[in-house]
């Protein structure tokens, strides 16, 4: 099967599951990435914690890829008017409640850069610089586990990441007594040239030293993205989880020699571990 059919059929299977509504119980207790989550809870703080591993690509379009351990901890504080403050390693915002069936988030992320270190097809390229970007999201409840979303990500330091948005759904459906959460994500992304050049571009110069020949890319789609993920509740207050993401560029990253002479068109990544929340 070739890499567009693999999309394509992905893309179908995840769509079709986004449109099964059979869910027992929304994502308001559940997920702890969903913009419901906490909304059936009192007004207090809320503490989570997350540990295990990631598989990931080593830069974006990248088809060799680095394991690495991931830690997170999180604190956040539910208000009464449905308002969560949070505060996380790399992470600092707020969700805000406009109606019952939509939400509105303002989010600072630090964005680690691109080491050149980290593959060696990033010889000869210029590093990309540690950032932190906003991010601007509004979400819309359709269905009582399906969300839609629309992101608004800009580089607030001016580093090189410019601009990115991206509209999706996300599902979230629970089983065999709400012991096991099922994820699905899909979603198109869109970048202005100053973020497609950083991450796809190869300058004269910069093709001097590596030996790739020069692109320069301009603005439009970045890249369709698909994700699964499975959590499974040993307890109240733990879970084990694991993940999946795939992504596939369209044309004005594929021209790449990033990614046509040096990586694949089709990546993934996949990460487990275990959640503790309180």
């Amino acid at each position: 099967m070739s890499v567009s059919k693999k999309v394509m059929y992905l893309l179908v299977v995840m769509i079709s599951f986004c449109g099964v509504n059979t869910s027992i119980a929304d994502d308001n207790e559940y997920n702890p990435l969903g913009p419901w989550y906490l909304s059936d809870r009192d007004p207090s703080w809320y503490f989570d914690a997350f540990l295990g591993v990631e598989y990931e690509p080593t830069y974006a379009g990248s088809n060799k890829h680095e394991l690495e351990p991931g830690l997170n901890l999180r604190a956040m504080y539910k208000n009464s008017y449905n308002h969560r403050f949070f505060v996380s390693l790399g992470e600092a915002g707020g969700i805000f409640q406009l109606t019952e069936n939509s939400m509105f988030s303002a989010v600072l992320e630090y964005e680690e850069g691109r080491d050149k270190k980290a593959d060696n097809a990033l010889k000869g390229l210029d590093k990309v610089r540690d950032t932190v970007e906003g991010q601007f999201s509004f979400f819309y409840r359709f269905l009582p586990n399906t969300v839609f979303g629309a992101v608004f990500q800009p580089d607030l330091l001016g580093r090189g990441k410019g601009l990115v948005y991206f509209i999706g759904v996300g599902n979230d459906t629970m089983f065999l007594s709400d012991t096991l959460r099922v994820s699905s994500r899909i979603d198109l992304s869109f970048a202005d040239a100053e973020h497609m050049r950083t991450e796809f571009a190869v300058s004269g110069s910069e093709s001097t030293a590596s030996g790739l020949r020069a692109y320069r890319p301009s603005g439009g789609i970045k890249s369709w993205t698909g994700s699964l993920g499975l959590e499974y509740f040993l307890h109240e207050n733990w879970s084990t989880w694991v993940h999946s993401e795939f992504e596939y560029y369209t044309v004005k990253a594929r021209r790449s020699p990033l990614i046509r002479d040096e990586g694949s068109p089709f990546t993934y990544e996949l990460s487990a571990g275990v959640r503790w929340r309180y």
